[in-house]
């Protein structure tokens, strides 16, 4: 942990900054390389006292964090069911997977067969 709190001349300390430190320092010091939609997500239920549902009914609007405070990041379009679902799900059917999900999903002709 001495890498990561420094003290200076006249007593007062301040943080290293994270960029120059190895990732063994970080962990040390009890980070880890958890997701930003986690580490946002938990630093609001930090705030409302650990209540999720305080959380929901958050008001502070103007908190940079407000937006993504339920762990998704409301600015990205949605996934969706993904590849792998699409694919086992038309497969199980026998049908071909269809023009307009192929594109949906990305998938190439070649995997559609």
């Amino acid at each position: 942990m001495n890498n990561v709190v420094m003290r200076n001349t006249d007593g007062s300390t301040e943080g290293a900054d994270p960029r120059t430190l190895a990732p063994k320092d970080l962990r040390d010091a009890g980070h880890d390389n958890t997701p930003l939609l986690q580490v946002i997500r938990a630093k609001c239920l930090d705030c409302c006292g650990d209540q999720p549902s305080e959380v929901r009914l958050c008001t502070a609007t103007r908190c940079r964090l407000w937006p993504y405070r339920m762990g998704t990041n409301p600015f990205t379009k949605p996934r969706g069911p993904g590849r792998r679902f699409v694919r086992r799900e038309f497969r199980q059917d026998g049908g071909k997977i269809p023009a307009a999900v192929q594109a949906d999903v990305g998938l190439s002709h070649k995997h559609a067969a």
